[in-house]
């Protein structure tokens, strides 16, 4: 995955990969963490849900 990409880059991660819950009005959200170092010292943030839907218009349809 990404994490992997980034170790391989020789970013230096920051914390390690975890699962937290991001309260939403449905309930809890699973969401999988983790921030690294990025090549000018900036702090990034992975972010993945299989829960969470993008509202933005996809590519597709913003050509329209």
């Amino acid at each position: 995955g990404m994490l992997e990409k980034v170790r391989a880059a020789g970013m230096r991660i920051t914390m390690e990969p975890k699962i937290v819950d991001i309260l939403s009005p449905g309930g809890p959200v699973p969401v999988h963490i983790a921030f690294f170092k990025g090549p000018d010292n900036e702090i990034i943030e992975l972010f993945e849900s299989d829960q969470l839907v993008s509202t933005l218009p996809s590519q597709k349809d913003s050509r329209a």
